[in-house]
Order: C-alpha cells, then structure tokens, then sequence
C-alpha cells in the first residue's frame, strides 16, 4: 500500500499529497523523498490544520476555513467532496478544480480505512473521473451506489442510459440506479426515470407513471421537469381513461373529441369540474 501511495503521488505539485505521505507513513521508505519534495517547493512538511491543505500552493482548489467544514474532515474530503451534496463534510470542488492525483492517493487511503463511508466512496469515483481512468471509475462509482449514496446512484443511472463516461449503454441497469435514487429523494433522477417510462427505456412503457414522476421531481424540488409534465399530461390521461375502460381508440397525444367526450364523462361521474381538458387531478 506505501508503494502504491507514493506511486501516486511522486510526480505531483501538491504539496498536501506528500504531507498525506508522512502522515501516515513517518518512517516510511520515501519519507527523506517527501521531505526533500517539500523543501523544494518551500512547505511546510505538515500544515497547521487540515483545513488549511487545501489552500497550499498548487493544490488546484480553494481555501478551506475552519468554519467551513466539520471537526472528522478527512483529506479525501478537503480533495474531493461534491459540491451537490448536501451532506458532504467540506465546501466541495468542481470536477475541473480536482487535484486527481491528490484526490485519489487520499481517498484510496479512506475507503480502504472505512469501506462502508459513502461519501468517500464517492469521491473517490470523482478523483478517478478527474483522472480520466476510465477503466476503475465505473467500478468506483458503482461501489460508491451500492452503499447506498444517491448521487453515485443517479450518477450510475444517467451514465448507463446514456452510455458514456466508461459505462456500456444498459437501460435496465440505468432504470434500477434510478429508481433507487429517486426512492431516497433525488429529484433530477425522479425525471430521468420518468424519460425512460415515458420513451419505454427498459421498462414497460407508462405515460401515466411517467407523469407522475415528473410531478414528483418537481414537488421535489426539480421545477423543469413542469415541461415534461405538462408534454405528457394528454398521453397520460388518455391512458387512464383507457384503464378505465372508456373507448378513446389509442393513445396518441392528440386529445379530440373522443377523448375529451370520455375525460367529461369521468369528470362529472368524480364530482370534478367539468372541462375536458387534461389536468394534474385526471390522469
């Protein structure tokens, strides 16, 4: 593990990976390298706080305060923490501001130290992305879903249904990340699954579900999935009245004055309003 450590970092700017180094391998066989590394570029062999690696020289992200990130904050953390979640334990870095070679030395060492942690996991899969390993980070990446944290799980899902980032285009595989995803509240994958029922994307085709996931996603706090909705709401409704037995002919989109006669019919026999147009309350 020392090798592979040191392996990752020996050609790196950060001074922060070879103070990792130390840290964790004080005697180590490569501990007088990272020193000599250190003094050539003018740091100091450890920073004051942890909070305080990101802001070294060349690190590629910015200064962290104390303030800003919790009292467990790791270096994976400070390296690689994704700024979309909400839960992650320092400000976050974009993708194009990872310091790759940092970010995966340190969140190798966490994942291997707390393998059920799903925010290292997680990022973890991020330094690989900014790596340009496409080989290791799907496997990262879905390990990172399997434990459980719902971007890696909306992440795994968009990439399998498109087909890209290293991922095989696989729509029953992106339906179930999704579906996970969205059972834990992530509403950008409430719509994506919605796509796939309403496309029939692995799965069953079903205007209707897609529908109300897309009004899910946008109770959920996801607003442009309200284009969606209301794109399908006629499919949607004329579904339902099919369900219900009523003669439409077949879902089309085009609400004539069969399916208007019919959504009338179903209106007044619910107590409802009776306007034959399609609406949240009729599908």
């Amino acid at each position: 593990m020392e090798l592979a450590f040191w392996s990752s970092i020996k050609d790196s700017t950060n001074p922060a990976g070879f103070q990792s180094y130390l840290r964790k391998y004080p005697e180590g066989e490569f501990a007088p390298l990272a020193e000599l590394k250190l003094q050539e570029m003018g740091a100091p062999l450890q920073p004051e706080s942890d909070a305080q690696v990101a802001a070294l020289p060349g690190s590629g992200t910015r200064a962290l305060t104390t303030d800003a990130v919790t009292s467990d904050v790791h270096e994976c953390d400070l390296y690689a923490a994704d700024p979309r979640d909400p839960a992650r334990r320092s400000e976050g870095v974009s993708l194009r501001d990872i310091d790759a070679i940092a970010a995966v030395a340190a969140c190798e060492i966490a994942v291997e130290d707390n393998p059920a942690d799903i925010h290292f996991r997680l990022q973890l899969a991020r330094g690989l992305f900014a790596k340009r390993d496409k080989e290791a980070f799907p496997d990262a990446l879905i390990a990172a879903a399997e434990v459980g944290h719902p971007l890696a799980q909306a992440d795994v899902g968009m990439f399998s249904w498109q087909g890209r980032n290293g991922f095989t285009k696989d729509f029953k595989m992106a339906a179930k990340w999704l579906a996970k995803a969205s059972a834990s509240g992530h509403p950008q994958s409430m719509a994506t699954l919605g796509a796939l029922y309403e496309l029939g994307d692995g799965v069953k085709r079903d205007y209707a579900y897609a529908a109300t996931l897309y009004s899910y996603a946008v109770k959920n706090g996801f607003p442009a999935a309200q284009q969606y909705f209301d794109a399908i709401l006629p499919q949607a409704t004329q579904q339902r009245l099919l369900q219900l037995g009523y003669r439409i002919g077949r879902v089309d989109g085009k609400f004539g004055r069969k399916s208007q006669a019919a959504l009338k019919n179903f209106q007044k026999q619910a107590k409802m309003p009776i306007t034959g147009t399609p609406s949240l309350t009729t599908f």
